[in-house]
């Protein structure tokens, strides 16, 4: 797990696995999540764009996990989504002074129509910028948004954890997330942003997704307005966001997400 084949994203490196169907998953792009995890994504001449995410607490050790014990979670976003129910990260190595990440995985789960899905042989060998210890968590920035309908009774959230990677003058992965106080077991509930540039370095957000309980769900549909950008000292957008959960439909509303860089 050494070749690093890809730099698009906030990260170099590879993700491959075999998907349901027997296809073969190679990510075009690879990012760090800086809450925890790891994500690819591939898009194919044809069909939808498809994702997988590993995700996992910043302080989770080496070696052998079983997914969904101790923060971890595996989701496949493609024509069949879902998250994992049972499965494992095996051989983990994060070297957080070189600034790399590998492991692999193989997990089993049910789509929002129940049928049985499964990715096998799974692989990532990524390198990041940053140490994850220096990855911001500054805790002058805000974000939340109203849940419709309330997930698993709860209404909205209002992210105690917030975090971007990227440098300061060009933050391209931003993750909110709540993970104290939430009702019904949920471990965490929030919302992932992925950010481009244009040549005139303005920002605009390409990817969002919806995080529930480490796993990351791709939004159906999303907007985002009063974008304002200070180079170097804030980030601020309003956002909606459309997806589904466990076969129900839910929006996050009135979203906000004010960063302090």
């Amino acid at each position: 797990m050494s070749v690093l084949n890809t730099k698009t994203g906030n990260a170099s490196g590879a993700m491959t696995a075999t998907l349901p169907t027997g296809e073969q998953f190679i990510a075009q792009g690879v990012w760090c999540d800086p809450l925890g995890g790891v994500l690819g994504i591939r898009n194919p001449a044809q069909g939808v764009e498809e994702f997988i995410y590993i995700g996992f607490p910043l302080g989770i050790k080496d070696g052998d996990h079983t997914l969904g014990e101790g923060g971890t979670s595996a989701y496949l976003g493609s024509d069949v989504s879902g998250h994992a129910h049972s499965g494992v990260i095996q051989n983990l190595v994060w070297n957080r002074e070189e600034c790399g990440v590998a492991g692999q995985f193989d997990f089993k789960g049910k789509d929002e129509y129940a049928r049985d899905f499964h990715v096998s042989k799974g692989v990532f060998d990524i390198a990041y910028e940053k140490p994850a210890s220096t990855l911001q968590r500054n805790i002058a920035s805000a974000a939340s948004a109203v849940i419709v309908p309330a997930l698993k009774d709860n209404a909205e959230f209002n992210a105690n954890e917030r975090g971007y990677s990227g440098d300061r003058e060009r933050p391209n992965f931003v993750a909110v997330k709540q993970s104290i106080g939430l009702e019904g077991g949920l471990l965490a509930l929030g919302a992932v942003f992925l950010l481009e540039y244009d040549q005139n370095n303005q920002p605009s957000v390409k990817r969002a997704f919806a995080s529930v309980n480490h796993g990351l769900i791709a939004a159906e549909n999303y907007a985002i307005t009063q974008l304002a950008w200070e180079p170097g000292k804030a980030l601020s957008f309003a956002f909606t966001l459309a997806f589904h959960y466990n076969a129900q439909p839910f929006t996050f509303q009135a979203g906000r997400v004010d960063l302090k860089l």
